[in-house]
């Protein structure tokens, strides 16, 4: 593996998860008297789904959005599989996580092929294994790739739109899954839906999957441990799902 990759994101197609820390990481945002986010210590273990869960303005978002360096951190240390990713090359680094987001995110000149299909042909798969890949996404993700591969992100249903998104996100094999309010926008039967067939990649895939959301309930149907925050994601219990119901710390 070279020095600036992301280790557990090779080529061989076994993007399984790796373990990720946080320590004392903090974004400060210019002019504001209180950090956004101060001093987040966790470990993410290898494998696992970590719901970090709060209310609006609580700096979840941010402190994910850390992980990858959409948002660069103002101070402390994340690793990724022992990886310092402030080494990295940050558009390197980012095609090397999966990220799903609120409403899918796709391009909308794109047709669901392209969009599966981007992130492996910016890190240099070749056209015939990109297009084996989205079939096999499509598939993976319950959208029959004969139907859908062709269709533009319009002539797609709310729920259809957030498969997608998440085959995009896996395409091209993350140890790491960065989802971001993905199920927010849709219905709620959609919904749980979604997150039963979410629930189903992970016990096939053992990612490593960083998921934000306000719904407790989300958070104790979807999380192997969820991360309580409060105020610049200040983490008020990070525990099992049981443990946090039976013990509540706040």
């Amino acid at each position: 593996m070279a020095d600036n990759e992301v280790p557990g994101s090779d080529d061989s197609g076994n993007g399984h998860g790796v373990e990720i820390r946080l320590e004392e990481v903090s974004k400060r945002y210019p002019g504001q008297k209180l950090a956004a986010v101060e001093s987040v210590t966790m470990t993410i273990p290898a494998g696992e789904t970590v719901v970090l869960v709060g209310p609006s303005g609580s700096g979840k978002t941010t402190t994910m959005r850390m992980i990858n360096r959409l948002i660069e951190p103002s101070s402390g240390r994340i690793t990724i599989g022992g990886q310092d990713v402030l080494n990295l090359d940050p558009d390197k680094l980012r095609r090397e996580i999966g990220y799903s987001i609120q409403q899918a995110g796709l391009f909308p000149h794109m047709t669901v092929g392209e969009n599966v299909g981007m992130v492996p042909g910016l890190v240099g798969w070749s056209k015939q294994r990109t297009g084996e890949r989205v079939d096999e996404m499509l598939d993976l993700v319950g959208l029959d790739p004969a139907e859908y591969r062709k269709r533009y992100p319009r002539q797609l249903s709310g729920g259809q739109a957030q498969r997608v998104g998440v085959a995009r996100a896996l395409a091209a094999d993350p140890p790491v899954l960065l989802m971001d309010e993905p199920f927010g926008a849709v219905d709620p039967i959609t919904r749980g839906v979604l997150q039963d067939e979410l629930m189903r990649l992970q016990a096939d895939l053992g990612k490593t999957i960083v998921f934000v959301t306000h719904d407790f309930d989300e958070a104790v149907k979807l999380g192997d441990r969820i991360a309580v925050l409060g105020d610049q994601s200040k983490i008020l219990q990070y525990d099992t799902p049981d443990a946090i119901l039976a013990n509540p710390a706040d």
